[in-house]
């Protein structure tokens, strides 16, 4: 009887030891790979947003004279308008991604 308790108080034991080194393993593998895999993916949108930025500017750029054309042709300037605040809006979503990124990149 005595050593069937031992034996079963030992089991309990090495399932615990188990238990808390695997949790401890998960923790060790996990939590870098989940804060990699989310500095990637803000860096991986960041360019895309700069993509979108570059294409737009672009268009801002080929359509620079429409600014004084709102006499003559106001739906050249309105889509002047609209690359602008395009422009504007996509430069700002990837400098802040890739701000976020550095910044959750350097917590612990």
């Amino acid at each position: 009887m005595r050593t069937a308790a031992q034996a079963q108080a030992r089991a309990r034991q090495a399932t615990a030891g188990v238990a808390a080194g695997s949790k401890q393993f998960g923790r060790s593998v996990w939590r870098p790979f989940v804060k990699l895999s989310g500095v990637l993916w803000l860096e991986i949108t960041g360019s895309f947003f700069a993509l979108i930025a570059f294409f737009t500017g672009q268009s801002l750029w080929v359509h620079r004279a429409d600014v004084h054309a709102t006499p003559l042709n106001p739906t050249a300037h309105q889509h002047f308008i609209v690359y602008l605040v395009v422009t504007i809006m996509f430069s700002w979503f990837a400098v802040t991604s890739f701000l976020k990124a550095r910044r959750r990149s350097r917590s612990s």
